[in-house]
């Protein structure tokens, strides 16, 4: 896929903007760097970094809860896509096996977040179905 150079930099400013807001941290907490940057949201610390050979940008959150960073990163791409990339799509994917660093692999390493879910949930359904329960069910 297409990853426009600006991309990773606009999103890193509006998720300042979000940090400055949402933290009590002060700015000198931030690390911003050409390809990285570590933030808070709230409490919840995480870097993001590009990743050149796959086109994409990681996302790796501290603690627990990573769902609010993930649907706010999202938040953050759909506004910069809309503001000024016109018909760029993007995808939230987690990593599948091997090293997503290494630059000389470059496909079959990034499954999409729906996927998971999808299946998630025909599992779910399916012991649900099955035994009647899903109490013993670990969704993740």
């Amino acid at each position: 896929g297409f990853f426009p150079g600006s991309l990773f930099t606009r999103l890193v400013g509006r998720a300042v903007e979000w940090s400055q807001r949402t933290s009590n941290s002060p700015l000198t907490s931030l690390g911003l760097f050409e390809d990285a940057a570590i933030l808070w949201f709230g409490n919840q610390r995480f870097l993001v970094r590009k990743v050149p050979h796959l086109r994409a940008i990681r996302v790796d959150v501290e603690g627990a809860s990573p769902l609010a960073v993930q649907k706010r990163m999202e938040t953050l791409v759909e506004r910069v896509c809309a503001e000024c990339m016109g018909s760029l799509e993007f995808l939230t994917a987690l990593p599948f096996g091997g090293d997503i660093e290494s630059k000389e692999q470059t496909t079959g390493l990034l499954v999409p977040l729906a996927h998971v879910r999808k299946c998630a949930i025909d599992q779910l359904h399916e012991q649900v179905h099955k035994n009647g329960t899903f109490c013993d069910f670990l969704l993740f």
